[in-house]
């Protein structure tokens, strides 16, 4: 089946060439082709972008740590933290300070139970190994549709924007997210690769101020796209760059702690009702 799908997206040849060779080597240059009615030179956005991070995926599913090995390190290093800040007495005074508040505190009281039981679920997923897989391993099967998803809202930040921009519609902001997404997937395998234990210090060092430069060389990429799409001075496309970045990562983060809690809470009630 992967060899058959890659098969698809190799059939284009020189399209297939032409298309990567532009997104990484001229940033914005496919957006501004497409908006010009040039794009039977390419390969179509939304299949480019659905080729490059399915084989990202597929390379981090298949050669990153293991999703057990995954879990272990990141249990060990939240257990402690959840143990001490989640301990039944800490639960405990936390419920009798509720209970001597005043009447008028009631509402808020209630809103801080049910912050307790979501820590309490938390707690007790990551102190499970065999939930706390489950949790980890959800999380990361998660993590396509979530990237999906900000293509959208990358697209509606930039039409705000650029809200003066009359030539410039929501389907240019979304084949414009849609490339700056491909290109962050291919870079992407460079900066999560790990180096191998038997190498001289010399390369890990060399390979570790690579990975470290390498979100930097995103932003730049980033900054310079919008010139080219939007024609953008470089003073504005920095701080729009910044604007869209922050919004960006909060909305990330906001949704996969969400999606988290959620889930934390339904494999505890599953369990529960088992």
């Amino acid at each position: 089946m992967v060899i058959h799908f890659a098969g698809h997206y190799f059939h284009y040849d020189s399209k297939f060439w032409k298309t990567l060779k532009a997104l990484v080597y001229r940033p914005g240059a496919l957006t501004v082709a497409y908006q010009k009615k040039q794009r039977m030179r390419y390969i179509p956005p939304i299949s480019l972008y659905i080729f490059v991070s399915a084989v990202f995926f597929l390379l981090f599913f298949l050669f990153s740590a293991t999703h057990e090995n995954i879990a272990n390190a990141v249990r060990d290093d939240v257990r402690p933290i959840t143990a001490e800040k989640l301990s039944a007495d800490s639960l405990q005074r936390a419920h009798t300070a509720n209970m001597l508040k005043p009447a008028g505190a009631k509402r808020r009281a209630k809103g801080d139970t049910s912050n307790r039981k979501v820590l309490l679920a938390l707690s007790r997923v990551m102190r499970d190994p065999e939930k706390s897989e489950e949790l980890l391993s959800s999380v990361a099967h998660a993590a396509p549709k979530v990237f999906f998803f900000l293509i959208p809202f990358m697209a509606a930040f930039l039409s705000l924007l650029y809200l003066k921009r009359k030539e410039t519609n929501f389907a240019d902001h979304t084949i414009f997210s849609l490339h700056v997404h491909s290109f962050v997937f291919i870079i992407l395998p460079l900066i999560l690769i790990d180096v191998p234990e038997h190498t001289t210090n010399f390369f890990q060092e060399v390979i570790s101020y690579i990975q470290s430069f390498l979100p930097l060389l995103v932003a730049v990429y980033f900054v310079i796209a919008l010139r080219k799409v939007y024609g953008s001075g470089w003073l504005r496309s920095v701080f729009y760059m910044l604007l869209v970045a922050i919004g960006y990562l909060l909305t990330f983060f906001i949704f996969l702690i969400g999606y988290t809690v959620y889930l934390s809470v339904h494999i505890i009630s599953a369990a529960a009702s088992a």
